[in-house]
């Protein structure tokens, strides 16, 4: 079992812990010295290479996403990517957003890997066929995801949201992040588009432990 999360040291490489998986059990135990860091669960074979980069077995791997925090998980169900993840504020927004966006990202799902199984046997044009169905779903993504931020202004998900489709580079940043509460605003992620947005009072962060069992 992996659990793959961006490198602290803000290097190019994730870093990827990993534990082996018994008797349909695992365990992590540690520190995040962030408030908040989105990683990837990701069954894999002992001493596997998972490259996430190989995009066309993206849909193949037992995987998902979770939202840490100094706080305990737990998992239920028959594989990782069905699995129920509870334990953390940000975990159950997360969840409730995912609830959300499940019977899109289902659709799209289906399509992309129609479209990419086309795509690798040479049918370029069949695949580029399938675009126009995924638009409209794209677009209903997205509107769930703005309400989503619109109505949780105090959850760092929506901060995930904001920094996911592209941060400052966006042309709505500075009206969505300023939407945000000081205590988002304030967060280690947060604070680094607190130059390009207005000024919120400092919060100093609470240090906790986490654990990740099941």
């Amino acid at each position: 079992m992996l659990l793959q999360y961006p490198n602290p040291e803000g290097l190019k490489d994730p870093i990827k812990d990993s534990t082996y998986v018994k008797n349909g059990a695992f365990k992590f135990k540690g520190k995040l010295f962030k408030d908040v860091e989105q990683a990837i669960l990701i069954l894999s074979e002992p001493n596997e290479n998972v490259d996430l980069s190989e995009y066309w077995k993206y849909y193949e791997r037992d995987l998902q996403y979770i939202m840490l925090e100094n706080d305990s998980f737990q998992l239920s169900g028959p594989t990782i990517k069905q699995a129920h993840i509870t334990g953390g504020k940000v975990q159950a927004d997360f969840n409730l957003l995912n609830e959300q966006l499940k019977p899109w990202k289902e659709r799209m799902q289906l399509l992309s890997q129609e479209s990419l199984k086309l795509s690798r046997s040479g049918q370029e044009k069949a695949a580029e066929a399938l675009w126009p169905k995924m638009k409209p779903i794209t677009a209903e993504i997205e509107q769930i995801e703005n309400n989503f931020r619109i109505s949780h202004p105090d959850s760092f998900v929506s901060l995930y949201l904001i920094d996911m489709k592209g941060g400052i580079d966006h042309p709505d940043f500075e009206s969505q992040f300023n939407a945000l509460s000081p205590r988002v605003q304030n967060s280690d992620l947060g604070k680094k588009w607190i130059p390009h947005g207005k000024q919120p009072k400092l919060l100093l962060p609470a240090t906790r432990h986490w654990t990740l069992p099941k």
